[in-house]
């Protein structure tokens, strides 16, 4: 790209839309020449206030703030291939509203009832109004830069698998805990002589995810970026980001064919409305202790970003974006990351 440009930064603001819904990015079109390894770290700021119903109406569901740490470590094994590790992010959320998840006292395969027959249910595990945290998932990416010249393309494979088994069933939950293996391309190129010193890259990956309750959903990613140097150091970009998915559990695949109970918090009534009912072909209340691993969710971001090479070898990036559309899934109402790039390597005894 520009000379004198650091190569890390227009990764940054992917990896940063990844931790809304977190999944590894950790990639992009061009690839830093061979020897150069470097740490990444990153901080956002993340609230959803609503969820998006199948028809795109929003209705106020509580609300998530969220914090997370993130740290990428990046190696050039050579001039066209490199190799990406996302360590698991930390995340401390906290949830106030009218719905937290909580799981049904089980009396073996059904939900056990007091003496009136009312359903009974277990406390909150962390949708308790306090903050929480925990680890989520181990990343990885392996890039090779296929086509080199004023437009490259960089196919990639990656994956994605739970550093430990945190809790999935909860407004808070960091994660889906299930894993998952990407493949995909980034593209870029620079806009001159049409806009000189801007540039247009985009990705996209196809994740195919482990099953759960014997349903397997996948979903692609898309990403998109155009950005500008205003110098050699500084660059604005624009960027968009969406999560699509190919298929998913939605209002249609439950049952409620009655008012919710008094008492009752919307997944509660999901869990004792499902009993007896059948779900995809098979026994609905197993498939429904399952539906923030199953559940349909695509959305669609917009967002503003700016990076700036303080020395050649450290950047710092910062940027915002929030979701214009979805589906079946919690908008990102506001989302404000920063991050800096460090490299690791060395020449001649000095930092690169």
């Amino acid at each position: 790209m520009r000379a004198g440009r650091s190569w890390t930064a227009p990764a940054l603001i992917v990896a940063a839309a990844a931790l809304a819904e977190p999944r590894a990015a950790l990639a992009q079109a061009w690839l830093p020449p061979k020897g150069p390894a470097s740490l990444t770290l990153g901080y956002q700021y993340y609230r959803s206030a609503d969820l998006y119903l199948l028809n795109r109406a929003r209705i106020y569901d509580g609300v998530i703030q969220q914090h997370a740490l993130a740290a990428i470590l990046s190696y050039a094994v050579t001039d066209r291939l490199s190799v990406s590790v996302g360590l698991p992010p930390l995340f401390l959320s906290t949830y106030e509203g009218p719905d937290p998840h909580t799981w049904p006292v089980m009396d073996g395969d059904s939900i056990a009832r007091d003496a009136s027959g009312t359903a009974l249910f277990h406390p909150p595990t962390i949708d308790d109004g306090a903050y929480h945290g925990a680890f989520q998932d181990l990343g990885g990416e392996l890039s090779f830069m296929a086509l080199q010249g004023r437009w490259v393309v960089t196919p990639f494979v990656g994956f994605q698998v739970p550093s430990h088994s945190y809790e999935y069933n909860a407004q808070t939950a960091v994660g889906r805990r299930l894993w998952d293996l990407r493949i995909g391309t980034n593209v870029g190129g620079r806009l001159d002589p049409i806009l000189p010193d801007a540039y247009v890259q985009g990705r996209y990956a196809f994740a195919y995810r482990q099953a759960a309750q014997g349903l397997r959903f996948n979903y692609s990613f898309v990403d998109a970026e155009v950005g500008y140097f205003v110098t050699p150091s500084l660059t604005l970009r624009i960027i968009a980001s969406s999560q699509i998915a190919h298929d998913g559990l939605e209002a249609g695949d439950y049952h409620f064919d009655e008012p919710r109970p008094d008492g009752f918090t919307n997944t509660q009534w999901l869990y004792d409305s499902s009993e007896g009912e059948q779900t995809r072909g098979q026994p609905a209340l197993p498939v429904s202790l399952r539906h923030d691993q199953l559940a349909y969710s695509t959305s669609h971001n917009l967002g503003l970003g700016a990076s700036y090479a303080l020395t050649p070898s450290l950047d710092v990036s910062a940027q915002m974006f929030k979701t214009f559309w979805g589906r079946g899934s919690r908008p990102t109402d506001l989302a404000v990351s920063a991050w800096t790039t460090i490299s690791l390597s060395r020449r001649n005894g000095k930092s690169r």
